[in-house]
This record gives structure tokens, sequence and C-alpha cells, in this order.
């Protein structure tokens, strides 16, 4: 899941418009957290070694 990595947002309206049109749009601002997946594979690879030590 693609979103599992990510920080969301919808930013405040800015003067102007985001858009090539003559019409308002709505836009998110998507910051990728690679710190996010790091965490999850450090406790992974923690489970695992402490998991293989007792054998």
């Amino acid at each position: 899941d693609l979103g599992a990595v990510m920080h969301v947002s919808k930013p405040e309206d800015f003067l102007g418009k985001v858009s090539w049109s003559d019409k308002c749009v709505q836009y998110y601002l998507h910051i990728i957290d690679h710190s996010k997946l790091a965490l999850f594979y450090e406790k992974m690879h923690q489970i695992h070694t402490k998991g293989s030590k007792t054998k």
C-alpha cells in the first residue's frame, strides 16, 4: 500500500489558480516518507534475528 509510506495533506488555498483551465481544482500534497518503510523492515529484521537465535 503506497499510502503507508506517504503523508498526504491539502494545502491552504494560494492566491491564483493551480490549473491551466479557468476552473479551480482541489489538489493534495503527497510526501513520500521512506523512514516508515525502513522502520518496518528494521522491526521485521529484529523479529527474524531474534527467532533464529533461539533455534
